[in-house]
């Protein structure tokens, strides 16, 4: 445990320099405990993110934010003038790349029974690249124009985190269990929506629970338009439903697949919606 807290602070560390970005805020110099223009990290166990296994006594060296060498300790040719940081006991990774990830955390509203969201724009990025994570896509924005800020602060070395795809906001129908999501209400909405999100600079998209086939298929092919993705944390509309309108990705797995249901369509809705309320008393209880 106490070896892989190493390995993903570590990555962290490397993050910012591995983007080719050598100038940063007052704000954002404070998290870099390194930047020089040559850097030689020595003596370290490499895991390369290959599937190979783990080597010890090995030297990464970094110049100008590429990586330019890669190989034993006593193979490497150290460069004049590079800073050179022994690593031993400790090691080294490529930053990792996720792939569900959020700026918001649920919290359950006892009064309402809405599962409200959170917005945590300065404490998540951070997080995030703390834990090795490098690159992220955050598949489901709550408040976009949040993300869109987050994104840009960091994109400008302004403020610490990963390099960011945007999900947009859900591609949501009726009677949404989250109150911040907007309930689209035919397949024109669906276009309209799709299009003014890309327009704002989101790269992909994200249906939720209660969207419709019909709203669902508009949202796809106005996705693919703009040659964007679009996956989904499905309830309503089955995988098999989903992937004949050509969806890209389906999250979650098949805890969210109603077509596990062996029953008509009418009687899954039912089913659904007694799963949500279900879902809104175990998380009172909870809390209770």
């Amino acid at each position: 445990m106490k070896k892989s807290t190493v390995i993903l602070s570590l990555a962290a560390c490397l993050a910012s320099p591995c983007f080719s970005q050598t100038t940063f805020s007052g704000n954002k110099k404070k998290y870099i405990e390194n930047n020089d223009s040559t850097s030689v990290f020595k003596n370290t166990l490499l895991i390369d993110g290959k599937g190979n296994p783990a080597k010890p006594n090995q030297t990464v060296i970094i110049s100008n934010g590429k990586i330019i060498w890669v190989g034993d300790d006593a193979k490497a040719i150290v460069p004049k003038a590079a800073k050179i940081i022994d690593l031993n006991g400790k090691a080294l990774m490529p930053g990792l790349v996720l792939l569900h990830e959020h700026m918001y955390i649920s919290a359950f509203d006892l009064d309402t029974h809405l599962l409200n969201a959170h917005q945590l724009p300065v404490s998540f990025p951070r997080l995030y690249l703390a834990c090795g994570a490098t690159t992220i896509r955050t598949c489901g924005s709550i408040e976009p124009y949040s993300d869109l800020s987050i994104k840009k602060a960091i994109d400008q070395g302004l403020s610490p985190g990963p390099f960011i795809e945007l999900t947009a906001p859900y591609i949501e129908g009726g009677a949404s269990i989250f109150p911040q999501m907007n309930e689209l209400k035919t397949p024109e909405e669906a276009t309209v929506f799709v299009n003014y999100w890309a327009d704002q600079g989101f790269t992909s998209f994200k249906a939720y629970m209660s969207v419709d086939k019909a709203i669902l298929k508009a949202a796809i092919d106005a996705a693919h338009k703009r040659k964007l993705k679009t996956t989904g944390h499905l309830d309503k509309v089955t995988y098999k439903e989903a992937g004949s309108l050509g969806i890209d990705n389906l999250e979650h797995g098949f805890l969210d697949s109603t077509d596990l249901y062996q029953v008509k369509r009418k009687t899954r809705d039912l089913l659904m919606d007694q799963r949500i309320l279900l879902w809104r008393i175990l998380i009172s209880i909870a809390i209770a």
